[in-house]
């Protein structure tokens, strides 16, 4: 009976976590650790207003520095990178493109394969 309750504090913990957009995992880790205690600092503990805003599409990473800036920005004010919209060609090239250097990395294609599919999207 005791191990339910502290397993019960642990779903609630991530819970509360996860709600003010920490990672859900440790708030369970609080929860089953420190019991009400967890639950409290689960409670009391900052919100994370950048993942709660990338939640709701105000804002979204950069992906060449990984930092948080507006969705509608075109170049990233931290790093200065191009950044493209997901629905355009561009960024689908790009990620293409990606998707065959690391290919080509893992050894799954050749070099000369990698040339003559990277021409497709440039």
């Amino acid at each position: 009976m005791l191990i339910f309750i502290w397993i019960c504090l642990g779903v609630i913990g991530a819970m509360i976590s996860g709600q003010k957009g920490n990672n859900g995992c440790g708030g369970f880790a609080l929860g089953i650790l420190l019991g009400p205690i967890g639950l409290l600092m689960a409670f009391f503990s900052s919100d994370n207003e950048e993942a709660k805003m990338a939640k709701k599409g105000y804002t979204r990473k950069c992906p060449h520095c990984a930092e948080f800036v507006k969705s509608d920005a075109n170049i990233c004010k931290h790093c200065g990178s191009t950044l493209y919209s997901e629905s355009s060609d561009v960024f689908a090239n790009s990620r293409k493109l990606t998707e065959l250097q690391e290919a080509r990395r893992a050894g799954l294609i050749t070099n000369e394969e990698y040339e003559i599919q990277k021409k497709k999207y440039l």
